[in-house]
């Protein structure tokens, strides 16, 4: 039986994940991260970094738009109350090719 190895990126370093939501978040490569409500928001709430920019100009010239454009969530699953609720999501949404594994 293959082992399911589980690779978790924790933004924030919440220690008491009593006081904090978790969340699922798939990116653009269909890998699900895991992420405090705090990280989620940060994530979701990222400037434009265009706003300024030529409205003429092709917007994958540009490799910071792009960079972002490829940070933000695709998908995401939660709040969970726990880090465990979300991990234990996350091996099904693996399992059942809603997520790709790290």
């Amino acid at each position: 039986m293959p082992v399911l190895s589980l690779s978790i990126l924790i933004i924030h370093g919440a220690m008491n994940s009593s006081q904090t939501d978790w969340h699922i978040v798939q990116q653009s490569n269909e890998q699900c991260i895991i992420l405090t409500d705090q990280a989620l928001q940060d994530l979701t709430s990222q400037p434009d970094i265009d706003s300024d920019a030529d409205p003429d100009a092709d917007p994958d010239a540009d490799p910071d738009a792009q960079a972002v454009k490829d940070s933000l969530p695709l998908k995401t699953w939660g709040p969970f109350k726990t880090q465990n609720q979300a991990i234990a999501k996350r091996i099904g949404l693996i399992r059942s090719g809603k997520c790709k594994p790290v």
